[in-house]
């Protein structure tokens, strides 16, 4: 789970980078021009980050924090849909991968939990 949230971090990085590149603006980088305040630049970063760290120390609610990642970056696509339809497509893709990678942790917790009952 932390490398898959550790890769979402680095996939809205390439979003970022190729955002500048192309000169097509995220509505949380702004335009090359005018930027936006670095307080809502790294934003989308923020709830990734902190799963892909949660998940490392493997505590049990790491999953709910992926869940809530995961509908961050889904807000953060939808907000980019009508600026830059592409990076939002990524971004979603991206939110996506979370969530179905949050949902695996929470099947592989379940399952541990009830091994152990068992034993």
């Amino acid at each position: 789970m932390a490398a898959a949230w550790a890769g979402v971090c680095l996939g809205l990085g390439v979003v970022a980078i190729s955002s500048r590149r192309m000169g097509l603006s995220t509505w949380w980088l702004g335009p090359e021009t005018n930027p936006g305040p670095m307080v809502v630049t790294v934003l989308p970063f923020l709830l990734p980050a902190a799963a892909t760290l949660v998940a490392l120390s493997g505590h049990r609610l790491a999953p709910m924090l992926g869940f809530v990642a995961a509908a961050a970056v889904a807000a953060v696509a939808i907000a980019d849909v009508s600026q830059a339809p592409g990076f939002a497509a990524i971004e979603g893709a991206l939110a996506m991968g979370g969530l179905l990678v949050s949902i695996a942790a929470t099947t592989g917790i379940e399952q541990m939990t009830v091994a152990q009952r068992n034993s």
